[in-house]
């Protein structure tokens, strides 16, 4: 038996450590609690180990970190208090499961940056002025004084960024990270104050509940899982104040409290999302390290970022990144030989190309399983099942890779994996979803409407079936049109398809497709089909909305109104609806914006657009393309696309059309879609848009508005010129009180043009008025200086900017008034004595005696070589004549 020594180490402090009072009780529970990770140690060589570790021996430990934090939770004490803290974390390097990128060097940072951390909607300050982030956990400021202290639930969908974020979290070693498969399975590390990450797989339902609850007030913990923690609906407005609450002891208060939702709970909830063009930068990744490091490869990352935009354009069938990372290997190999939009056996051929190793048989296995799951409608189309319901599905089909009746071989064939205990998923889940898109296609080209229609009423399906309708010839979707005649009843099969239908058809109107006139039959009766069954009575309080699909959300709104709009920009379909806002492009005049309208704009603190809404303003630069007159009173969503065609010099741009810049600051999005509308290099668009937005700003509410990146890029694009010459008195003055927001070369001239208006400023301190103009405005102090306006204040900021100039007028180089001459000589500093010495020796009428002797006497006890000039002075020598 391994015996403790005299002198305690990290191990025998422990907190736990009297409960065992051995090195080997401690081993034989280490055994018996994680029989996964310690059943290959026998109790008496690990009791050695955990000596070694008491005696300040860690190198078994640094290599071995799940047993690390296995022990740090039986002994119910931190990382650090065993002194394995910098250790504890997994090795830095992370290797990829596709081989095109070596393995990250986690100590760099992460790898790329695709996602961020998005609060919860409901969790969010609408009054804050910028977005929250979860950088005090991931990024914390060497600065920071004070740890996390709040509880956070972060969930990752993505199994590869969920990884390489937890690992590099642990490689920076900010705060311990702790790894385990529930919450339950680490809840005395709950117990302890210090800030720490816990990364669980799986969800422990109550016993979960029960650990959170027991977290010590103000104790940080990040949690980062696979699922988003549950919120229950609230009681009431007043549960706060409820007796349920106030009764309740601390325990079971704690276990009301986590589950509850909005800005007060206590659990902040934030969602790791994929930024819109991660597909993008992941393949731009993989194309920097291919072509710095692989000699002989047929990728190209133009070509496999076209081929991704026509064959999966919404990212329904490669939705992660270890599906990219494994089609960029697969171009490795095979280059430009990729399937067709429309290729409706892909499922076979990428399961070739991208599973070199599997068995011949294993992309039509792997079909037939995924739609054996497609076909249950009952069960969810994407997540872990429980084993017993996979058996199920395997007991109706035919499989050669394992005993449907026996769970091992299932769980073998390479097939499933499992994601968290008892629950299991589709191991490749791009080819399962690639084996639903081509018997989709089948369905929807060769079967009747009811084969596939129903699944449009339920919300992971439908995305794939309009992916499958975007994957269709045009005269393969209008055939499917033509179908609908064949059910006479509105039925939901006729509503499901037809809605389906209908959206499709907008989507390739949105990207520019053309419809020759043999088809505008059958477009005609999809679109009236539709439009009879929209509800129109509402006016303009409520969107006229689909039936198959939801429409509570701002975005969920903007995906229809976005295909009604695209509709309208066919002439040739015109129809005359009563929501002349639902299809404006068939509207010869467009009244007052409804309500529904009005309020919907993107949800705030977004510094990206979904895909949603960038399809959507995409649309409304085509409708405004096509008008001859901005619209009167134009909602604030055409605002950005009639920005755009003002810049272009089609007309003249209206103050109102900028108010979507009210509280935009943490909205970088707003920005950057004007900015990309109206050019990079467009200096007459900006002399076009500059005073439009100049009278917005000074009559906004919003001090934010004069430092966003539009006006940086108007006065970029402008002159002092064609910047300041354009602007009304009002323009001119409310600039002169702001003038440090200008570029320097504009402050010169805008002094010289509100020379004549200070009169009508209310000007407390002429001082403090100039000052702010900086030393590029000293050029046009000297007309101040000649008009008599502001003298003093003038002459005082021209020996501080510009000396030269000021010794000039003491040279007499610029005439000058007496009594302002005198002005610039009392103003002189002391470094520039001479000339003013010599000014009043030659001319001493510039100041009347009494005041050119208190001057040389103000001057004398800091004159040096000047003193004895300024004695004379003083003695009146020589005098006045």
């Amino acid at each position: 038996m391994a015996k403790p020594k005299s002198h305690p180490g990290p191990v025998r402090k422990a907190h736990g450590y009297p409960v065992f009072n051995s090195y080997e009780r401690i081993a034989q529970e280490l055994i018996r609690n994680y029989p996964s990770t310690y059943s290959s140690n026998q109790a008496r060589s690990l009791a050695a180990k955990i000596g070694d570790l008491d005696r300040g021996k860690r190198t078994w430990w640094i290599n071995h970190p799940e047993s690390s934090v296995g022990l740090a939770e039986l002994l119910q004490v931190s990382l650090e208090d065993l002194g394995l803290y910098e250790q504890a974390s997994r090795s830095h390097m992370f290797a990829l499961d596709a081989f095109l990128l070596p393995p990250l060097d986690l100590k760099q940072g992460r790898p790329w940056q695709l996602a961020t951390a998005e609060l919860d909607l409901s969790q969010r300050d609408p009054g804050a002025l910028s977005i929250p982030t979860l950088e005090h956990w991931l990024e914390p400021a060497g600065w920071t004084q004070r740890p996390p202290y709040d509880l956070e639930w972060l969930y990752v969908e993505d199994d590869l960024e969920r990884e390489i974020l937890s690992r590099s979290l642990a490689t920076v070693a900010h705060f311990e990270v702790v790894y385990a498969e529930t919450l339950a399975d680490v809840a005395s590390r709950l117990r302890i104050q210090k800030p720490v990450v816990i990364c669980v797989r799986g969800d422990g339902g109550h016993d979960d509940m029960l650990a959170l609850a027991h977290r010590p007030e103000n104790a940080g913990v990040l949690i980062i899982a696979p699922f988003m923690l549950p919120t229950r609906k609230a009681t009431s407005s007043a549960e706060y104040f409820g007796w349920e609450r106030q009764s309740s002891s601390q325990r079971d208060l704690n276990l009301y409290e986590i589950e509850m939702p909005g800005r007060f709970a206590p659990v902040k909830r934030w969602t790791w999302t994929l930024v819109p063009a991660w597909r993008d930068q992941l393949i731009e990744k993989v194309d920097a390290h291919i072509g710095q490091h692989v000699g002989d490869s047929l990728f190209s990352a133009q070509r496999i970022t076209t081929w991704l935009k026509a064959f999966d354009p919404r990212g329904i069938w490669f939705s992660t990144t270890t599906d990219v990372l494994h089609l960029c290997q697969m171009c490795h190999h095979s280059g430009t030989k990729m399937p067709a939009a429309s290729h409706s056996d892909a499922v076979n051929e990428f399961a070739e190309s991208l599973l070199r190793t599997e068995t011949l048989s294993f992309g039509s296995e792997l079909a037939q399983l995924a739609k054996l799951r497609w076909q249950r409608d009952d069960l969810v189309w994407k997540g872990a099942l429980p084993l017993k319901t996979w058996l199920a599905l395997t007991a109706s089909g035919s499989f050669t890779l394992f005993n449907s009746e026996n769970p091992k071989h299932l769980c073998a064939s390479g097939l499933l994996k499992q994601e968290r205990m008892g629950q299991f998923e589709f191991q490749h889940r791009a080819l399962a979803n690639l084996a639903v898109r081509d018997y989709l296609i089948h369905q929807i080209t060769k079967e009747a409407l009811d084969s596939w229609a129903l699944a449009c009423f339920e919300e992971q399906r439908r995305s794939m079936v309009d992916a499958a309708l975007d994957a269709i010839s045009i005269v393969e979707l209008i055939n499917v049109a033509e179908k609908l005649h064949l059910v006479t009843q509105d039925c939901a099969t006729k509503i499901g398809a037809s809605e389906a239908i209908f959206m499709a058809i907008a989507r390739r109107i949105a990207r520019g497709d053309t419809f020759g006139p043999e088809y505008i039959a059958a477009l005609t009766s999809l679109a009236k089909c539709v439009l009879g069954r929209l509800d129109f009575t509402q006016g303009d309080w409520f969107l006229p909305s689909p039936w198959s699909r939801p429409s509570s959300s701002p975005d969920e709104q903007i995906e229809w109104i976005t295909a009604c709009w695209s509709w309208s920009l066919l002439p040739e379909l015109r129809m005359d609806v009563s929501a002349e806002w639902l299809f404006p492009g068939w509207c010869e005049s467009l009244g007052e914006a409804p309500l529904w309208l009005e309020h919907l704009w993107p949800q705030s603190s977004r510094n990206q657009l979904p895909p949603a809404w960038t399809n959507f303003f995409s649309v409304v630069d085509e409708l405004v393309k096509d008008l001859s007159h901005p619209v009167l009173n134009a909602p604030r969503l055409l605002s950005i696309a009639l920005l755009g065609k003002a810049a272009r010099g089609a007309w003249c741009a209206e103050p109102s059309w900028w108010l979507f810049l009210n509280g935009s600051a943490r909205e970088s999005w707003v920005s950057k879609n004007l900015l990309e509308r109206i050019s990079v290099n467009n200096s007459e668009g900006a002399a076009t848009l500059w005073p439009s937005f100049l009278l917005f700003e000074r009559t906004s509410s919003d001090q934010f508005v004069r430092f966003s990146p539009v006006r940086r890029w108007l006065l970029g694009q402008l002159n002092p010129s064609n910047g300041l010459n354009s602007l009304t008195n009002q323009d001119l003055l409310y600039l002169a009180a702001i003038p440090e927001t200008l570029p320097p070369a504009f402050r010169a001239p805008l002094l010289s043009l509100v020379m004549p208006l200070v009169s009508e400023m209310a000007l407390l301190n002429e001082e403090q008025f100039l000052e702010r103009f900086g030393p590029s405005a000293a050029p046009c102090l000297l007309d101040y200086l000649e008009s008599g306006v502001m003298v003093d204040a003038a002459i005082s900021f021209l020996w501080d900017w510009d000396p030269e100039a000021a010794i000039a007028l003491l040279r007499k180089e610029t005439p000058l008034s007496t009594t302002t001459l005198g002005a610039v000589v009392l103003a002189c500093p002391a470094n520039h004595l001479g000339v003013a010495i010599d000014l009043l020796w030659n001319d001493p009428a510039v100041l009347d005696a009494s005041t050119r002797i208190d001057w040389a006497r103000g001057h004398l006890s800091k004159s040096g070589i000047h003193s004895q000039q300024l004695i004379e002075i003083i003695a009146n020598i020589p005098s006045a004549t």
